[in-house]
């Protein structure tokens, strides 16, 4: 378990998964909005649910001081996600930045999810036979969790393909499910392959992060 808000190490931790540099931003409860562009104000100001503006102003702000850290405009509405080398996620009142360090980034996804119990049987939507073999193999309060970890890698890896995001995930198929980190490859029903790394955490005992990058 990695404390939330010690992100050097969480850097340097997954970043040796991956192979890859990496940096985080971490926001987490009350925090200072910095000054948003006439884009990120209109698109601010575009969503009505309270909650949702939040969630959406605390990522944008974790974005924003990241690339201040590197030197970077801080300016979000340039970001197209998917993007090469930035991705953002937030659950309840917590949002994480990452950024990925090296020359020639291709693709960079990170997810974040509350451990919850979701419905059982739902790993059928995103994993592929292979992965809910091993998933429904698991003692069943194991198989909760797990359930909760695998999505959050579906979704990383899902939001770093900048080639082409397939839908299916199950398209998206991990070498071993039981690793917390590792190798997973794209193929496609219109026969495209993709491979990407990807690392998995648990920040506190309700949170799960995984991060993912396209490999060049």
């Amino acid at each position: 378990m990695i404390d939330i808000f010690d992100t050097e190490r969480l850097a340097q931790s997954l970043g040796n998964a991956v192979r890859t540099p990496l940096r985080f931003r971490i926001i987490s409860g009350d925090f200072e909005s910095l000054p948003l562009s006439n884009a990120e104000s209109a698109a601010y100001e575009g969503y009505t649910n309270p909650r949702r503006k939040q969630s959406w102003l605390r990522a944008r702000c974790a974005l924003k001081e990241l690339m201040a850290t590197i030197g970077e405009r801080t300016d979000t509405s340039l970001v197209p996600f998917p993007d090469k080398r930035y991705s953002i996620s937030h659950a309840g009142e917590i949002a994480v930045a990452v950024a990925r360090l090296d020359d020639d980034p291709q693709g960079m996804g990170v997810d974040l999810e509350i451990c919850r119990s979701l419905k059982a049987g739902s790993e059928r939507f995103f994993l592929n036979t292979t992965e809910r073999e091993w998933i429904h193999a698991c003692n069943e309060a194991q198989r909760d969790d797990e359930r909760i970890r695998l999505w959050t890698v579906k979704e990383a890896v899902y939001k770093s393909d900048c080639i082409a995001q397939d839908g299916v995930f199950k398209n998206y198929g991990m070498d071993s499910p039981c690793e917390h980190f590792g190798n997973v490859k794209l193929e496609s029903e219109q026969g495209e392959t993709r491979q990407f790394r990807y690392a998995s955490t648990r920040l506190t005992n309700e949170l799960w992060l995984t991060v993912s990058l396209l490999e060049g």
